[in-house]
C-alpha cells in the first residue's frame, strides 16, 4: 500500500527519530506506546471508529526515515482493515503517533503475510468456524421465517453516511460472536437497518449453512413472549423458549426501542440477552436511536447494547442519493436521465425508502402512460409533493443534518461535551431550529439532553451575532440550510 506523506515537521532530526524508535521498547505512564495512540486517537476521531477499526492494528516496524522523520508500519489483520484505515484516518493517525514520538510520521499500513499470499492467489482468507463440526448445530429447518430475498449485501448502497455501518455488518457475518457482539446499528426510518440485519443473516447462511439465524421484529418478540406466558401448556412455554434461545446461533432483532416501557418484557429479553452472549454466539440489534436515548429502557440492558459497537445510519448525502436512485433504476430496468435523478437526489434528502417509492411512482406512471420518464413527467408526477418549501423539516432533520455537515454525531450535539468542535454546531442546530420550526425555547433544551431555555436563548443570540461578523459561521449556516431545501 502506498506510503503517506508526513503531515508534521518539527526539524528536530535524525537524533529525534531515534529516540522515538528506542521510545517503542520503552512503555512511559504505565501503557504501551501504541495503546496511548488509540486514546489520543479516541479524542480526535471518536470511539466508535477506533474500536471499531484502530485496534485492529499494531505497530509492526518503526525506523529512521528521510530528513529527521520516523517511518511506522501499522499491521492490519487484512486488506480491508488496511485500505479502510488508510482512506479514512491515515492523516490522524500520522498527527497522533506524530505527537506521542514527537517527531515527524510517515505512515505505511501493511497486511500480514498469510493474508497477502491468499490474496494474491485469489482467495479469500478462510474463517474458523464458529462451531466445530462435532458440535455443530442441526441445520435451517422449513418454519423458521426466512429472510427477505432482496435484503442483501449487494443491493445494500454504500456511502459516506453508512460504511461504518455496513462494514461491520460484514464483518460481523465473517467472524460470528467475535467481532462486534453485539453488533447494534441506529438510525431513523428507512435508512437500511432491516437491509443489514437480513444481510447479515443471508451472508452467515450463504457461508455456514448448518448456522442457525432467527431474524425478529421486536413487536414479534413480544408477542411470542405474550403468548407463552398465557399459554397453560408447558410445551408450547417450552417452544417459545427453544425457538429464541436454544435453536438459535445468530439472533437479529429489528427496533428494539419496542421494547421500552415494558418491565416484564425487558426482564425476559435480559435474560435471553445473557443466554446467547454467554454461550459465544452472534447478536445483532437495531434501534431508531443511540442506546443512550432509550430512556425507558433498563440501564442493564442499555449497558450490554454498548459492550460490542454501536454504528449510525445517517441521512444519506447527496452522492449516495443520486447512487441509490442510480442502482434502484437499474434494478426496475428503466432508463432514468441525468436531471432526472438530480431532481430527485435534490428534494428528496430524508432517507432511502422515500427515494424508492418516488422512483417506483415515477416508472408506474411512465409504464401506464406509456411515455419515457423525463423531467417534465417527474415534476407533474412528483413535484406537488416533493417541492413544497419546508417539507419534513423537523428539530430531529435539522440535528441529523447539522452533524453530518460537522461530521459529528447526533449524540454528541445533545451530550455534555463543551469543546468547540461540538459547541458551535450544537448552537447552530438550536438557532436553525428555532428559525425553521414551531418548537419552543423549553422544547429546543429538551431535544438538547435537557437544557434550560436559556442556554437555547443564549445560542440563538449568540449566532444571530456570528452569522454577522463571522464568515465561517455564515458559510457554514447557509450549507446547511441548503441541505435542508431552504
Amino acid at each position: 500500500m502506498s506510503t503517506l506523506t508526513p503531515i508534521l515537521t518539527n526539524g528536530s532530526g535524525e537524533a529525534t527519530a531515534r529516540d522515538a524508535v528506542a521510545a517503542l521498547a520503552t512503555p512511559r505512564e504505565g501503557a504501551a506506546p501504541w495503546t496511548r495512540v488509540l486514546l489520543r486517537l479516541r479524542e480526535t476521531t471518536g470511539k466508535s471508529a477506533v474500536d471499531a477499526w484502530l485496534t485492529k492494528l499494531h505497530i509492526a516496524r518503526a525506523a529512521p526515515g528521510v530528513g529527521g522523520s520516523l517511518a511506522v508500519d501499522l499491521a492490519a489483520p487484512d486488506g480491508q482493515v488496511a485500505e479502510f484505515a488508510e482512506a479514512h484516518y491515515a492523516q490522524a493517525i500520522a498527527a497522533a503517533l506524530s505527537a506521542e514520538f514527537g517527531a515527524p510520521v510517515e505512515v505505511r499500513f501493511v497486511v500480514t503475510a498469510a493474508t497477502a499470499d491468499a490474496s494474491r492467489a485469489g482467495v479469500a482468507p478462510v474463517q474458523p468456524p464458529l462451531w466445530s463440526d462435532d458440535a455443530a448445530p442441526s441445520p435451517q429447518t422449513p418454519d423458521w421465517p426466512d429472510l427477505a430475498p432482496r435484503l442483501t449485501f449487494d443491493r445494500f448502497v454504500v456511502g459516506a453516511a453508512n460504511e461504518l455501518a455496513a462494514a461491520a455488518a460484514q464483518a460481523v457475518a465473517g467472524d460470528l460472536g467475535r467481532t462486534y457482539n453485539p453488533l447494534l446499528v441506529h438510525g431513523g426510518v428507512g435508512l437500511g437497518k432491516t437491509h443489514l440485519l437480513h444481510a447479515i443473516g443471508h451472508l452467515v447462511r450463504a457461508r455456514q449453512p448448518h448456522v442457525r439465524v432467527r431474524y425478529v421484529a421486536a413487536e414479534t418478540y413480544i408477542d411470542d413472549t405474550y403468548t407463552a406466558w398465557r399459554s397453560r401448556d408447558a410445551g408450547v412455554r417450552g417452544d417459545v423458549r427453544a425457538h429464541y434461545r436454544d435453536h438459535v446461533d445468530v439472533l437479529l432483532v429489528d427496533d428494539i426501542q419496542f421494547l421500552q416501557g415494558n418491565d416484564k418484557i425487558q426482564e425476559e429479553f435480559f435474560h435471553l440477552f445473557n443466554a446467547i452472549y454467554q454461550a459465544g454466539k452472534q447478536i445483532v440489534l437495531s434501534s431508531d436511536r443511540f442506546p443512550s436515548e432509550l430512556k425507558s429502557l433498563h440501564d442493564r440492558l442499555r449497558s450490554r447494547f454498548e459492550w460490542g459497537l454501536v454504528a449510525e445510519l445517517a441521512p444519506p448525502d447527496r452522492d449516495l442519493r443520486v447512487a441509490i436512485l442510480l442502482r434502484k433504476a437499474d434494478e426496475l430496468g428503466i432508463a432514468l436521465p441525468h436531471d432526472v435523478v438530480l431532481y430527485l437526489a435534490d428534494h428528496l434528502r430524508n432517507n432511502v425508502r422515500e427515494l424508492e417509492g418516488a422512483l417506483n411512482k415515477l416508472s408506474a406512471h411512465a409504464r401506464v402512460g406509456r411515455r419515457p420518464i423525463d423531467l417534465s413527467l417527474a415534476r407533474s408526477v412528483l413535484g406537488p409533493v416533493i417541492e413544497v418549501p419546508g417539507r419534513n423539516l423537523t428539530a430531529e432533520v435539522i440535528q441529523r443534518v447539522t452533524a453530518q455537515h460537522f461530521g459529528i454525531k447526533v449524540t454528541d450535539l445533545k451530550g455534555a461535551k463543551r469543546h468547540q468542535a461540538v459547541v458551535v454546531p450544537r448552537m447552530i442546530a438550536m438557532s436553525l431550529i428555532r428559525k425553521h420550526t414551531s418548537a419552543s425555547l423549553p422544547e429546543i433544551g429538551r431535544l438538547f439532553g435537557g437544557r434550560d431555555h436559556t442556554t437555547v436563548l443564549h445560542a440563538c443570540h449568540r449566532m444571530k451575532g456570528d452569522i454577522a461578523h463571522r464568515s465561517d459561521i455564515q458559510a457554514a449556516v447557509q450549507a446547511i440550510e441548503t441541505a435542508l431545501g431552504k
